[in-house]
């Protein structure tokens, strides 16, 4: 859901709807006689202050988490979100479309603390990282579809705009309809000794009865965490002081980190802008070309799936880090020639 909208406001930003002068943008709705005045600055924030309120609320979502439970946060971020994406398609005004914006970052946070969390706590052990890994598969499947959807709507240099950003409403509406007829966590309901609610659960995931001894596991693991709370000893001090567990969080850790410094979310959102330097002269068609990129992500991602358990994890790793450093690489060659062309 999240990842739907992310690719929808990032590979429209304003191509195809806006026309270009010097350093500001303005576009003309003839049906509302609503002129936007755009500068650099209000540009660059609205396309950044979305994952700047993801990152906070993120946080907030770790502590609902635990607090109100796993239902209830993603309940209440389809409900954020599509009140978000709505303002948007709405939107009469840059204001507006920043506090929508924000709004959507709420959504955002709150949704990706939570929802990976469910689906490891409610899948069975033996295919929990499969499954996990699947949720990363239907993200880049979100963002294919979305720049789809901004390519087929880039035509309307009126009201394209509205439509892709509305639209993002379609799936959070979607993932709250269906969250209602789903089930807590069984691990949540075990945290607040709610063994029997947690039994039923299990017995309906798993189809069976025989669920006593993953109970008796969940049951094990919180009063593991908890002891360690009473102690007064916090989880994250633990896991530095324990040396597999040390190292093992530094490894993992330092991936996400040089995952997101190493520029993949400048060229994901700013693909469309990039193509549109490189000598696209057509709006739509530098849309399209944003979304082959989506594409390009999606099908390597499903080679990755399938790869991970031929080749190995580090092997892969590697591969794809060296790919991406060339692939940075002719990028930043790319712009270089264009400004001094310029």
């Amino acid at each position: 859901m999240f990842n739907y909208f992310i690719n929808i406001s990032i590979s429209h930003r304003g191509i195809p709807f806006r026309i270009r002068y010097g350093r500001g943008f303005w576009s003309y709705d003839t049906a509302e006689r609503t002129v936007f005045t755009w500068i650099q600055v209000w540009q660059e924030l609205v396309v950044s202050v979305t994952i700047g309120a993801a990152a906070c609320f993120a946080i907030v979502g770790g502590l609902m988490n635990d607090r109100v439970g796993r239902k209830p946060t993603i309940l209440l971020a389809s409900v954020v979100f599509s009140g978000g994406a709505l303002l948007l398609g709405c939107a009469l005004n840059r204001e507006m479309l920043l506090i929508g914006r924000i709004i959507l970052g709420i959504g955002i946070g709150l949704s990706s603390t939570t929802v990976p969390m469910y689906i490891a706590e409610c899948a069975p052990s033996h295919i929990r990282g499969r499954f996990v890994t699947l949720n990363n598969v239907f993200i880049c499947g979100g963002q294919l579809v979305a720049g789809v959807v901004d390519g087929a709507f880039s035509y309307d240099k009126i009201n394209g705009w509205r439509y892709m950003l509305g639209l993002a409403s379609v799936p959070a509406i979607i993932q709250f309809i269906g969250f209602i007829f789903m089930p807590e966590s069984p691990r949540y309901l075990v945290s607040k000794n709610k063994d029997e609610e947690a039994r039923a659960v299990l017995e309906i995931m798993r189809g069976t009865s025989n669920v006593q001894m993953e109970l008796a596991e969940i049951r094990k693991t919180i009063d593991e965490d908890k002891k360690g709370v009473t102690d007064g000893t916090p989880v994250l001090c633990r896991m530095l002081t324990t040396p597999h567990v040390r190292k093992a969080l530094i490894v993992g850790c330092g991936l996400q980190l040089f995952q997101q410094i190493s520029g993949i979310n400048t060229v994901m959102y700013y693909s469309a802008t990039i193509i549109k330097m490189s000598g696209v002269k057509d709006e739509s068609s530098a849309i399209w070309l944003a979304a082959l990129t989506a594409g390009a992500n999606f099908v390597f991602t499903l080679l990755g799936l399938y790869l991970v358990e031929k080749i190995g994890r580090k092997p892969l790793t590697l591969i794809s880090l060296t790919g991406k450093c060339v692939c940075v690489c002719v990028v930043v060659v790319v712009v270089v020639e264009i400004y001094l062309c310029l």
